[in-house]
């Protein structure tokens, strides 16, 4: 991201044209409460992000980052009472002809990022997803970075000792993909989403269930275009998982693999 922020920050710098500007808007979905993000290293013109994911936030929730020199180029797709507010109150006169053929009602969207906001918000949703910022912020990125990799790396290792197991790529994040060949991706999901009992005595978990999901081929439609790759199972390792729900894990899977042999 720092490198294509880089190189679009060069070439508007070389052109003087704001018709030819580049904006860069930046998709952090996956990478926000994961990674260390730096808007200004990115120098992007604008950042997204969820908050359900890294961030361990409510679902629906999210921000929008813009710097104010930019957002004040934009104009919001859809008028709203609170980010474009109407400004002035119109003459009674104007008011007996279309609206559109006279312009009576005029808009001041707000200063900022806040001129894409909507007046209808889920209030709880926003406080979760503060709560939610506060703990990363507290724990430290680089801390929950670190685990994090230390748990995928873990994980990596536990599915390579599976036979069967064939890993889509060697993850560079938390997110782990991986297919086997004996058994469809939506059936193995749904095999370690149900609660299965465990045969091993030397964990005392009575059942235990994974939630995993599918990635569809099609959602990723140009990469497997080139790999060749079935719909995928996707697991995605947190700071707050442990080694041992991994290791429960594996064992479940393997136990699903001797049975779909």
């Amino acid at each position: 991201m720092n490198e294509i922020g880089a190189r679009i920050a060069q070439f508007n710098a070389a052109n003087d044209d704001d018709d030819d500007r580049i904006f860069f808007l930046a998709d952090t979905c996956q990478s926000i409460g994961h990674l260390d993000i730096d808007v200004q290293m990115m120098q992007c013109s604008g950042l997204v992000a969820t908050g359900r994911k890294y961030l361990r936030g409510p679902r629906g929730t999210g921000f929008l980052h813009i710097p104010e020199t930019i957002s004040q180029l934009l104009w919001p797709h859809h008028i709203d009472h609170y980010g474009a507010p109407v400004s002035t109150v119109p003459n009674a006169n104007d008011i007996h002809t279309p609206l559109e053929q006279n312009n009576v009602l005029s808009f001041a969207p707000r200063y900022g990022a806040r001129r894409f906001e909507f007046w209808e918000s889920n209030i709880a949703g926003r406080l979760g997803l503060g709560q939610a910022l506060e703990e990363t912020l507290t724990l430290g990125q680089s801390n929950i970075t670190s685990t994090i990799m230390e748990r995928t790396n873990y994980l990596v290792d536990k599915l390579r000792q599976l036979e069967g197991v064939k890993l889509h790529h060697t993850p560079e994040c938390g997110i782990v993909t991986f297919w086997v060949s004996t058994i469809e991706s939506s059936r193995l999901a749904a095999k370690l989403q149900s609660p299965v009992p465990l045969s091993s005595s030397s964990l005392q978990d009575d059942v235990v269930a994974f939630e995993v999901s599918v990635v569809p081929a099609t959602s990723t439609p140009l990469d497997s275009a080139v790999t060749g790759v079935p719909d995928l199972l996707r697991t995605s390792v947190s700071y707050t998982t442990t080694n041992r729900e991994i290791d429960l894990l594996c064992e479940i899977l393997a136990q699903i693999l001797i049975e779909s042999k």
